[in-house]
């Protein structure tokens, strides 16, 4: 009896270690669950949050965004000379030459928005010569700000030249009279802009000029000058600061020219130009010229000319503007000439053109040993080096820069290589083909 009493007792002591060890299972299961779902939930309110800053942070940029896009000012102009210039946001310095002994003027804006506050400043006690008003616009919403800059010049009142005094003869001959003092003039007598015309006719008594109608993708601004007296001097400020470049002369015309894309700037820019004598005596010519930015619905015209000059030869054959034919030629043979093309851009703009071959009939065995350069003006160094003619319709090289205004002129070289292997078979055989030269998409 003690014997099955054993027995049993071992058999539900297994069972209950069955039953523990499963219960132990399904309790770690449980755990496992539990820190699963716990780090499911971390991760979920981890992503939430973040995704919640980030959207916070997109909507605050839109808003800003969108913000921005609301300009505070839709017009402004100096009242009773509305005409002077046009206002665009983009633009933050104009001039105004108003009438003499002005003292006060007025500037009229149209606000953008009703969150937006101006102030002007500048504007009264005017003096003759450049005065500086400043209309500085501020949104409340954000305190975000802008200042624009109006030159209100007002024309000094012509002096006249004094006439110097002559003293009264001497009646004592022994004493010697004193030498008459000689009076210089600081007049200039032209001053003129390249291309463009003076809102107002030149005189030499007036000091304060403007020019517009310069746009911003012009590639240079000319400004030309000529004193009455050349024995002075002269100096020049673009925008408060001395021009270290140096005028060239033409005659007795002396010229300055300013990158407009990179040294002036959109809207009015300034342009002193002072003379002086030996006695320290100065004249100031005050010159604002306005940038205006490209109409954008208008397409830049721009016009080349393309000349061919091709030689005249039993190598060469000119029916074609362009074309070559070369034929009967033995290996080793260079162009005796050199095929040339004139290239005149008539437009204020740079440009780029693109060179290819059209009309192409080649019937060489080796065409590889029939090569041509290209090369610039009198460069030794070829844009197009040793190139095989092609044998059919090719491209040669693209967007090649043609400044505004000027003429390049390329020269094509042929070469009929010499080679080890036999070149008997290429014998009768010809290449034709036109060069031709259109303006870059």
């Amino acid at each position: 009896m003690e014997d099955i009493k054993d027995v049993n007792n071992e058999e539900l002591q297994k069972d209950l270690e069955e039953q523990y060890a499963i219960l132990q299972d399904e309790v770690e299961e449980d755990k496992k669950k539990k820190r699963f779902l716990v780090m499911l939930i971390f991760f979920l309110c981890l992503f939430l949050f973040m995704f919640g800053t980030a959207f916070s942070y997109y909507k605050i940029y839109e808003g800003r965004k969108q913000q921005q896009l609301i300009e505070c000012l839709d017009d402004m102009y100096v009242d009773g000379y509305k005409d002077a210039f046009k206002f665009d946001k983009d633009i933050k310095e104009y001039a105004v030459i108003v009438k003499p002994e002005t003292t006060e003027v007025k500037v009229i804006y149209v606000l953008g928005c009703k969150d937006c506050k101006v102030e002007i400043s500048g504007n009264k006690d005017l003096k003759a010569g450049d005065n500086i008003v400043k209309v500085k616009v501020t949104r409340l919403t954000d305190n975000d700000q802008k200042e624009y800059i109006i030159h209100v010049y007002v024309p000094e009142e012509p002096k006249p030249t004094p006439t110097p005094v002559r003293p009264t003869p001497n009646p004592e001959p022994t004493t010697p009279e004193e030498p008459t003092p000689e009076v210089r003039s600081l007049n200039l007598i032209k001053l003129f802009v390249t291309n463009h015309a003076l809102t107002e006719e030149f005189k030499p008594e007036k000091v304060g000029y403007k020019v517009t109608g310069i746009k911003q993708s012009e590639p240079k601004t000319e400004v030309s000058f000529e004193l009455e007296d050349k024995r002075n001097h002269f100096e020049l400020k673009l925008n408060g600061a001395p021009v270290s470049r140096q005028t060239e002369a033409v005659g007795d015309i002396n010229k300055i020219w300013f990158n407009t894309k990179t040294e002036l700037h959109l809207g009015a820019n300034k342009l002193e130009i002072i003379v002086k004598d030996d006695e320290g005596n100065s004249k100031t010519y005050t010159l604002f010229i306005v940038v205006e930015k490209d109409d954008e619905d208008l397409p830049q015209v721009i016009e080349i000319v393309v000349d061919y000059e091709t030689p005249s030869s039993d190598e060469w054959n000119t029916t074609l503007e362009g074309g070559v034919m070369i034929a009967q030629v033995v290996p080793g043979w260079e162009s005796a000439t050199n095929q040339r093309i004139k290239i005149t851009n008539n437009s204020p703009y740079d440009t780029k053109v693109d060179f290819s071959w059209k009309n192409v009939s080649n019937n060489f065995a080796a065409p590889q040993d029939l090569t041509y350069e290209i090369y610039e003006g009198d460069s030794s160094t070829p844009i197009v080096s040793q190139r095989a003619l092609p044998t059919s319709d090719d491209d040669i090289i693209k967007k090649v820069e043609i400044p505004a205004n000027s003429t390049v002129i390329y020269s094509v070289k042929y070469k009929y290589k010499y080679q080890e292997y036999s070149q008997n078979e290429d014998q009768g055989k010809e290449f034709k083909g036109t060069i031709t030269v259109t303006i870059s998409e």
